[in-house]
């Protein structure tokens, strides 16, 4: 399969800043994501999700990238 250059989808839950049971900032997390993997060679687009508590909001486990944060 040839690699191409694909765009970086990511989800995020609103994190600490606006959610009571919210642990860390997902919302900062998920942008360092995407800039860090902006523009990177991949069969498909790369999905990160990112959550700020276990109550998994953004659905981090069905993404290529999932972050739990507890």
């Amino acid at each position: 399969m040839p690699m191409r250059k694909h765009c970086v989808w990511r989800k995020t839950c609103v994190g600490s800043t606006w959610c009571r049971y919210g642990v860390g900032d997902s919302v900062g997390l998920g942008v360092e994501l995407e800039n860090r993997y902006k523009g990177i060679r991949t069969p498909h687009k790369m999905k990160f999700g990112v959550s700020g508590c276990t109550r998994e909001c953004s659905e981090a486990q069905g993404k290529d990238v999932g972050i739990i944060d507890h």
